[in-house]
């Protein structure tokens, strides 16, 4: 798979974080801290393609295309619009140019 990415399409910017992991000396968690971020272009999918994707309606799943960084894991947080999304996948095209991340958000 070759993903389609080109410049033009890059319309918007997310950013990705890592959890501080353990706690400060009050017992208070450590903060998010920012890896990097990234122009992309950001897809929110729609109620049947969640149902086809296996998600309950309450979530909220998006599909960033961007350019191929290795600095995005699986265990990172994706921040778009003020929104924090849990990142479930990501599928880097068979030459490293481009990637598809795939994250997803419950709704309250």
């Amino acid at each position: 798979m070759l993903s389609n990415v080109s410049a033009g399409r890059m319309r918007h910017i997310v950013e990705f974080w890592v959890a501080g992991g353990g706690s400060d000396d009050y017992g208070n968690p450590l903060p998010s801290t920012k890896v990097f971020e990234a122009r992309a272009e950001v897809q929110v999918k729609s109620g049947s393609q969640m149902v086809a994707y296996g998600t309950t309606l309450t979530s909220s799943v998006i599909t960033v295309m961007m350019w191929f960084d290795d600095r995005a894991k699986n265990d990172q947080t994706l921040k778009w619009q003020g929104v924090e999304y849990q990142i479930q996948h990501i599928k880097p095209d068979e030459h490293q140019k481009g990637m598809i991340v795939t994250a997803t958000v419950e709704q309250k």
